[in-house]
C-alpha cells in the first residue's frame, strides 16, 4: 500500500494574528433621522379566502359524452361556512345537485373589514365535469 503524505500542521497562532487591526479609522456611529408610521400602511382587511374545497362527485346517473359545467353562487358567513348555494347557470341540470352539495362542504377564512369578520355575498364558482375517457 502506498503511504500518503500527511498535510503539514497549521501554523501556530499568536494573539497578534487573531486580533483584527484597523489602522487610521476613527469616528462614531452615524445618527439616522428616520420616522415611520406603520399603522398608516398596513391594511388588515381582506376578502374571504378558501380553506377547504372538496370537489364534487361525478354522478353516475349523469353520464355525458361532452364537457358539462355548472355555475354556482353562494354566500360565506362570518364564521366561514357556505350558505345559500344556488345554481346560476348549468349546461346539464343533472349536475346541479352534485355541485351545490360540494359547495356546502367548503370552508372559508371570512371576509375581514375593520378587523371584524363580515359576511361575503355572491361568491361565484364554476364546476366543469369532464366525460370519462375509456
Amino acid at each position: 500500500r502506498p503511504v500518503l503524505d500527511q498535510p503539514p500542521p497549521p501554523p501556530p497562532q499568536t494573539r497578534d494574528s487573531i486580533d483584527a487591526k484597523i489602522d487610521g479609522v476613527t469616528g462614531g456611529l452615524p445618527d439616522f433621522q428616520f420616522e415611520s408610521n406603520i399603522t398608516g400602511t398596513f391594511n388588515p382587511d381582506r376578502d374571504a379566502q378558501p380553506l377547504v374545497r372538496i370537489p364534487p362527485q361525478y354522478p353516475d346517473r349523469c353520464r355525458s359524452s361532452k364537457v358539462e359545467y355548472v355555475l354556482v353562487e353562494f354566500d360565506v358567513t362570518p364564521e366561514g361556512s357556505v350558505v345559500n348555494p344556488r345554481v346560476v347557470e348549468s349546461s346539464n341540470r343533472c349536475f346541479d345537485r352534485s355541485s351545490t352539495r360540494a359547495v356546502q362542504r367548503w370552508k372559508y377564512a371570512p371576509k375581514i373589514v375593520d378587523g371584524e369578520p363580515r359576511p361575503r355575498q355572491n361568491v361565484v364558482t364554476q364546476f366543469t365535469y369532464q366525460p370519462a375517457e375509456d
